[in-house]
């Protein structure tokens, strides 16, 4: 592969200051793929409003990473919600659906040559055709599926309690497993975050290309976080407050659980983005902090005694576990928190299901300073070794090696062929 490849990303995530773990996601593989490539990032930014703005960011091999971003179209308005309920895409696809950003496509595609174009989740597969109508079509397109939508949004129609949003859901899911099947077939490569999710996908289309690439941790970053227990006083849950499934389980927890562990100067903290007003309510009690949006988060994990992760419903796996492993910080989760990562239960973490399990489990951290330094240890040497980014981005050189040897032995692939302009 040529020193001067170069990729195109294409996101929703906006990776200027990462702070959910779609972001966090998006950031570090655009900073591994510039170990070996020339990177550029076309994105939505979170901010409304404005044109399209330039910003180079640092990159790996010295050359910046150029991250071109448009303001975000709106979403969840009415015209895409009654689409999205009576046409055949899927709300999830329409909320990112933006003529500005498919003009500026289709300007970069034409007026540079790409080698690769790399296409961040399912919700802007939307924008492939411009790949695939390219006269000379790059060596490969490769999606990278941060969560396998479809079953995160059936997961949800199964727990959520309003009528009206679980029948919206349910009705949703089909067609967004339709988009999925069909942007396994278009792209030529695909990366998953955990093996449970890569079989997955490939119970949808047996013929699809697919790695696991995990999420991972900037282990040296969350390091300088690592202390002594003595003068810990937070119980902590971190996580993107906006999101549905970190609200949820931020709330249960403080309802179901906390009540019998408050006490003795510990403070629950919720650290995240934009916090729903369910969870914003939470700190109408003097001991429990919601913190919203805060600059580092590793100040908020040198003084937690513990990082609980309490979710009940969603998909993908947890940048949180890996960032609270590296800086020595115990962890309690349920079983689907850390779903897809490769821990063992009393060496890497705790698991916990219900009130009771997660009091029990916690108390035993409280009560035994040995257990703690135990799993303290034993959890940040494994993610260290495991789960520093470096370390779960090895595959990448190779897949994209790959994918230039097959383009040159079959210069139209599987994907190519199959295109027409009228499937997505």
């Amino acid at each position: 592969m040529s020193a001067k490849s170069k990729v195109l990303i294409l996101s929703p995530y906006d990776i200027r200051n990462p702070t959910s773990g779609g972001e966090i996601r998006s950031y570090h593989l655009a900073r591994q793929l510039s170990a070996f490539l020339e990177v550029t990032y076309l994105c939505f930014r979170r901010e409304s409003g404005g044109q399209l703005a330039r910003q180079l960011i640092p990159s790996l091999s010295g050359d910046p990473i150029e991250v071109l971003h448009l303001p975000r179209p709106p979403r969840y308005t009415g015209w895409k919600i009654l689409w999205g309920l009576v046409g055949k895409t899927p709300l999830p696809l329409l909320n990112y659906r933006s003529r500005p950003m498919r003009g500026l496509l289709r300007t970069i595609l034409r007026s540079n040559s790409f080698d690769f174009v790399h296409i961040e989740g399912v919700h802007m597969s939307s924008y492939v055709g411009e790949v695939l109508s390219l006269p000379d079509p790059p060596s490969g397109v490769v999606a990278d599926w941060h969560d396998v939508e479809s079953e995160l949004l059936r997961r949800y129609s199964c727990r959520e309690r309003a009528v009206w949003r679980r029948w919206y859901a349910a009705r949703t899911v089909p067609k967004l497993r339709a988009a999925e099947v069909r942007f396994l077939s278009l792209a030529d490569a695909h990366l998953a975050v955990s093996e449970p999710e890569r079989r997955l996908l490939e119970s949808l289309d047996p013929r699809a290309r697919i790695w696991v690439v995990e999420n991972g941790v900037d282990a040296r970053y969350f390091a300088e976080a690592c202390g002594p227990r003595e003068g810990r006083f937070r119980v902590l849950f971190v996580g993107a407050m906006d999101y549905y499934a970190n609200a949820d389980a931020a709330v249960w927890f403080a309802r179901k659980v906390w009540p019998q562990l408050r006490g003795q100067g510990r403070v629950f903290t919720v650290v995240g983005r934009s916090p729903l007003p369910t969870v914003r309510a939470l700190a109408a009690d003097g001991e429990i902090e919601v913190t919203g949006t805060v600059p580092d988060v590793r100040p908020y994990y040198r003084e937690a005694l513990v990082h609980v992760v309490p979710l009940r419903v969603g998909g993908g796996t947890r940048l949180k576990i890996p960032e609270s492993m590296a800086a020595g910080v115990p962890v309690v989760t349920t079983a689907l928190g850390a779903e897809g990562l490769r821990v063992r239960a009393g060496e890497h973490c705790l698991f916990a299901e219900t009130p009771e399990d997660f009091r029990d489990a916690i108390a035993r951290l409280l009560a035994d300073p040995d257990l703690w330094r135990r799993l303290s240890l034993t959890a940040r040497e494994f993610a260290q070794r495991e789960y520093d980014w470096s370390a779960v981005c090895a595959p990448l050189r190779e897949i994209y090696g790959e994918l230039v040897g097959r383009s040159e032995r079959q210069p139209v692939s599987r994907s190519r062929s199959a295109w027409r302009p009228n499937r997505i």
